[in-house]
Order: C-alpha cells, then structure tokens, then sequence
C-alpha cells in the first residue's frame, strides 16, 4: 500500500473509531425491514471495534473501503444478519451525525466479508474526510 493510502487509511480509521467505538447500536434484524435478520424483538450492540481497510479501485482516480463494524454480543448465527436492518441505520447515522459525517459515506457491505460478530459496510472516503 502506498504512503497516500495509508494516510487516507489512518484517517478514516480514526474518525470511525471516534463516532462508533463504545457506543451502541439498535437493530431488529426482520422485523426492521432488514432481508436477512431472524430476531422479533430489538436488540442493542456495543460496538468494541472498528477495522478500515482502503483499497484502489482500477477503473476510478478515488479509493474505497470496507469498514468491518464489530459489535459485543452480535451473533449472525443466532440472531440474522442485520445488514440491510433500517433500524440499524438509523442508529447508525445519528451516531455519524453527532460527529459531523456525512451519513451518504457508507453503504451496505458485501456480507460475505463479515465474520459472525460483525457488520460489513462500504466506505466512501471521500464523502467521509469531506473532500
């Protein structure tokens, strides 16, 4: 990875890590119009960790990211896959707000990514350093 990735990579890095570590995260996986969760009644989730990886797309003169959101007491296997969960989304982006980003830098990530524990979540960096 070169010197400007990684910059842009500890920067993103720092600002999720500051709006999300410790704080906690609402969903209900079907019942929160997510398309993959199992579970009828809300759940909240302590996020304990976040992991950037920024990536250069050919075909683009801008990087992506992934960002790997790991949350205390999620389990996919036991409650669903609480991507796609508007509930978790909203909780999302109030606590992007109370930090001044942009709630238009993430997307649903490809899930495939995700361990049982997480949550995988496109990044755009741009949108996220207010470039």
């Amino acid at each position: 990875m070169n010197q400007i990735l990684e910059a842009i990579q500890d920067d993103c890095q720092i600002l999720l890590t500051r709006a999300l570590n410790g704080k906690t995260i609402a969903c209900f996986g079907i019942d929160g119009c997510g398309q993959y969760g199992q579970c009828d009644t809300a759940q909240f989730y302590r996020v304990h960790d976040v992991a950037v990886e920024v990536y250069e797309v050919y075909d683009s003169d801008y990087p992506e990211a992934i960002a790997l959101v790991m949350l205390d007491g999620y389990d996919s296997a036991q409650f669903g896959d609480v991507s796609t969960d508007q509930n978790f989304k909203i909780s999302l982006n109030a606590l992007l707000r109370a930090h001044d980003i942009d709630t238009q830098c993430w997307d649903w990530g490809d899930q495939s990514l995700a361990m049982q524990h997480s949550v995988v979540l496109q990044i755009d960096p741009r949108r996220l350093m207010q470039w």
